[in-house]
């Protein structure tokens, strides 16, 4: 079975979300101080799936070139992209962040930064009132067997909070 297809990171579902979260970034700034804003979106080369690829082969999205081989590699010697956003706030204050996403769907499963779907991670705004952080992710093969062609489109959740 030859299989080709393109993940989204990005699609109608996700604007719609970055629009409520954009209006309720805009409601908290007033009460927490906390905005986040996406720079740059998370971004997977185009998968494909050939009859030697083996359930487990996964992508990256981290900046760095892919595994070659197609057995273990859905997107061999490929680049994907991290998430990089911008964390506006208190200057010289710490904000804990958690990203988090895990998602299978036909054949496939999202996750992020790890295989276990999430990270912490605590940023320190700086005296200008920015920081930043980037998430990365991986998609996994499932089942072989589920997968079709076309455009998957996954999610994560992003989360602040001040010390």
């Amino acid at each position: 079975m030859l299989t080709s297809f393109a993940l989204l990171s990005t699609t109608a579902q996700e604007v719609d979300t970055l629009t409520y979260l954009k209006q309720q970034q805009q409601n908290q700034t007033l009460s927490t101080g906390i905005s986040i804003n996406l720079l740059t979106p998370l971004t997977f080369p185009p998968l494909k799936q050939t009859p030697v690829t083996w359930e487990g082969a996964t992508c990256k999205a981290n900046g760095r070139k892919n595994n070659k081989t197609v057995k273990k590699s859905l997107c061999p010697g490929l680049r994907g992209y991290k998430a990089e956003f911008e964390i506006t706030g208190q200057p010289r204050s710490y904000v804990d962040i958690e990203v988090y996403g895990n998602e299978t769907k036909q054949g496939l499963t999202f996750t992020v930064q790890n295989k276990s779907g999430g990270f912490n991670k605590r940023v320190r705004i700086k005296k200008s009132g920015v920081g930043t952080f980037s998430a990365g992710g991986i998609v996994t093969l499932s089942n072989a067997y589920e997968t079709g062609s076309g455009e998957y489109a996954f999610s994560y959740t992003v989360t602040a909070v001040y010390q």
